[in-house]
């Protein structure tokens, strides 16, 4: 049994002042005298004040985000085996990762050598971030291995042209594709590159975690329908990439925020979900600290349209 997770990234791109004292010439008669003393003019100096320029901050990260309050997601609701492994997965309690990552550049890539050295810094950076989670709860995170592509290639979860990750049941194949064609998309959304990076490796979070197998093998024995499985999957990886952006120092601005909505407003079709479900999943991701808040599986399928 093989599956392969892809996120179509092709087809998504979203004073100073003068203090004087002027005083006035003045005459003192001393008592008893008779020749008046004359006090010479005291001038002070004039002092100019240089002007103290605070620098302009420019909210970055979580200070970008509006107010907002969410709903409390509901409660596994289910005994079967699939289910139990998918709505109360070993990694839910433990907070969404913190990164030390390497900031998309402000307009382009230099060469696709400076593209392949920050997709490859990013993903390990992910790496690094997600291991400590999975350190919490006993289990081994291994890095996959990331290759650049152009065009289709045949993988062993089949074809893909996308920026995409492929993990194969037995682990054995666990990679990341990243296709040369993401570096050109930083127009319509400034952050995208680091966006299919953390998502795609989120992906393979859910492949390390069982949560990949446990759709997919709820999806073959006809419990959810597959699309559904798909849309839950895809989900739920976008909504921790939302958190991990604006926690992470990449220097994410209200101009990417304002990007990023417009982008979630999209509809993005049956694999990755309606404009409603994205909104909702991804914007939600921005505020949850913890895995948890992205637990697609406890709600009912209008949740995940």
């Amino acid at each position: 049994m093989v599956l392969a997770v892809a996120l179509l990234v092709g087809a998504l791109g979203f004073a100073a002042f003068v203090l004087t004292r002027d005083r006035s010439p003045s005459a003192s008669t001393t008592p008893g005298g008779t020749t008046p003393i004359t006090t010479p003019d005291v001038t002070t100096p004039q002092v100019t004040t240089p002007e103290v320029t605070t620098p302009a901050t420019t909210p970055t990260g979580l200070a970008v985000l509006p107010q907002r309050s969410w709903d409390t997601l509901p409660r596994p609701n289910s005994t079967e085996a699939y289910w139990v492994q998918l709505q109360q997965n070993s990694l839910y309690p433990q907070p969404v990762p913190t990164f030390t990552c390497p900031e998309v550049p402000e307009v382009e890539f230099e060469s696709e050598t400076h593209f392949e050295t920050f997709m490859s810094e990013t993903i390990a950076c992910q790496h690094a971030g997600w291991q400590t989670a999975f350190e919490a709860i006993g289990k081994p995170l291994v890095m996959p291995k990331v290759s650049f592509i152009r065009g289709a290639v045949q993988t062993p979860c089949g074809q893909g042209d996308t920026t995409f990750y492929c993990g194969t049941w037995d682990g054995e194949h666990t990679q990341i594709y990243v296709n040369y064609s993401t570096m050109d998309e930083l127009a319509g959304f400034r952050q995208m590159p680091f966006f299919a990076a953390a998502h795609e490796f989120a992906h393979h979070v859910q492949h390390q975690s069982g949560l990949l197998w446990n759709g997919s093998a709820l999806a073959h024995e006809g419990g959810i329908d597959d699309m559904e499985r798909s849309r839950r999957i895809e989900l739920q990886a976008s909504c921790w990439t939302s958190r991990i952006m604006v926690t992470t120092d990449i220097g994410f601005n209200d101009s990417d925020y304002s990007q990023y909505i417009a982008w979630t407003e999209r509809d993005l079709g049956e694999v990755h979900g309606s404009a409603k479900s994205n909104q909702y999943w991804w914007q939600r991701g921005f505020y949850m600290d913890q895995v948890s808040g992205c637990n697609t599986w406890t709600v009912t399928p209008d949740m995940v349209t």
